[in-house]
């Protein structure tokens, strides 16, 4: 029920537990974490949270969401509630000269979150599992050149036929 846009360039893994966003090089991160929404605010939320008093929180709504942002002890923060949800945004650099590089990047990707429209709920379109039946010519490999799983797709379909790590 969320979107937002991922930085240019940058890859992603979207783990089961968080999004995590990679500036080429590895020289920054962005990560994206959900928790249930708590009743404080979320400069309240990111004071708690992070253990810090100091530094200057922006309170200003993201897209009409209730947001707040910072940066201290050298990585960005930043969290928005979305329905029962706190969504916290952790931005880091390899080095501390190098997140003054990113931040503007983390905080474009961050302000463009958003609830998703109808349009583009309609827009998206779910993994649905095909079934084949195999013959003893069949071969995961030419399987995975045309499943949409993407990377990894022969050892997923390994996975889901219990067939992992190996055998046809």
């Amino acid at each position: 029920g969320l979107a937002l846009k991922l930085p240019e360039r940058w890859s992603s893994a979207n783990l089961p537990d968080k999004l995590v966003m990679s500036a080429p090089g590895e020289e920054a991160r962005l990560e994206m974490t959900a928790q249930k929404r708590p009743a404080a605010t979320p400069q309240e939320f990111l004071r708690r949270a992070l253990r810090i008093d100091a530094g200057e929180i922006d309170i200003s709504p993201i897209n009409g969401l209730p947001a707040a942002t910072l940066t201290a002890r050298g990585r960005f923060f930043a969290v928005i509630y979305l329905g029962n949800q706190a969504y916290l945004f952790t931005g880091v650099a390899r080095s501390p000269e190098l997140l003054p590089k990113h931040q503007e990047t983390m905080r474009a990707s961050v302000r463009s979150f958003h609830a998703l429209t109808d349009a583009e709920r309609r827009l998206a379109r779910p993994l649905v599992i095909k079934l084949l039946t195999a013959d003893t010519g069949t071969r995961f490999a030419e399987l995975a050149r045309v499943s949409p799983l993407g990377r990894n797709a022969e050892g997923h379909l390994r996975l889901i036929n219990a067939m992992y790590p190996a055998g046809e």
